[in-house]
């Protein structure tokens, strides 16, 4: 098999690297890592094949190589995308979870002794707020160490 390709032309490893190429592009347009990720998989396979060792050299070499595109992938590849994705394609903005909630209005709920904050149907955890009442209407401020920041809102 090796040599052979499934684009006429290419060898595997071009071909490894065309797929790898347009999974990246549809990660632009895809708001999630799956795409990219299985691109690291086809970019690490053709340079361990490349790799003029032993087999098990290849392996680690290509594994080596998907870990390092893992940690650019996480650690720069992420921002740059969503950085285009909100400028260029959607200038809406992607936002988190978290970041969509600030702003929301919730409900405080005590559960099982511990006061819980519902926005948009999830519970959350609320950052020092001890005088909230069950039932009491909440606006949520900003995200604390995994918790909401909340501030009463009066009727």
């Amino acid at each position: 098999m090796s040599g052979e390709s499934i684009f006429p032309g290419l060898s595997l490893e071009e071909a490894l690297l065309v797929i790898a190429a347009v999974l990246v592009v549809v990660d632009v347009f895809v708001a999630a890592d799956f795409p990219t990720l299985v691109a690291y998989v086809a970019v690490a396979a053709a340079i361990g094949m490349n790799i003029d060792a032993d087999p098990r050299y290849r392996w680690v070499g290509g594994a080596l190589v998907w870990l390092v595109l893992v940690v650019f992938h996480f650690s720069m590849w992420r921002k740059l995308v969503t950085g285009i994705v909100n400028r260029w394609i959607a200038p809406t903005r992607i936002r988190s979870v978290v970041e969509s909630m600030v702003g929301e209005c919730g409900t405080a709920r005590r559960i099982k002794g511990h006061l819980m904050i519902d926005v948009q149907g999830e519970l959350w955890s609320v950052h020092e707020c001890p005088d909230l009442e069950d039932g009491q209407r909440v606006r949520v401020d900003r995200l604390v160490d995994g918790r909401l920041k909340v501030s009463r809102i009066e009727s």
